[in-house]
């Protein structure tokens, strides 16, 4: 009974979108604070263990990571809509009966983009 009035909703691509716009500017906020903190600790001489450049170190690679990670997962976003575009191109050139030339040339397009997104 409890079940049957519960919403459950799924986040939209906007909503997603959103969210990885806010963790990402509060992540970068967050590095750059975190490496001016090093630096200026560092230069300080205050750190009696000695690790301060390990620790930078770290972190700069952590954030090289990130920052990867993130242009591999934009640049997949980006052809799976294109991807999505040209499906659509196909069913209305299917659906209208265009020359078949055309036809070929988009559903080549969409098998390229398909393997990439397999690759991505």
């Amino acid at each position: 009974m409890l079940e049957a009035t519960k919403v459950h909703c799924q986040p939209t691509l906007v909503e997603v979108k959103d969210s990885l716009r806010l963790f990402n500017g509060i992540s970068r906020r967050w590095w750059s604070n975190s490496l001016q903190a090093l630096k200026s600790a560092e230069d300080d001489n205050d750190f009696e263990c000695g690790m301060t450049g390990s620790h930078a170190l770290t972190l700069e690679r952590l954030y090289a990571w990130e920052r990867k990670l993130y242009d591999e997962v934009k640049a997949g976003e980006i052809i799976r809509i294109a991807f999505d575009r040209k499906c659509e191109q196909l069913k209305h050139q299917d659906a209208k009966g265009r020359d078949t030339n055309a036809i070929d040339k988009t559903r080549a397009a969409v098998r390229s983009l398909d393997t990439q997104l397999m690759v991505a």
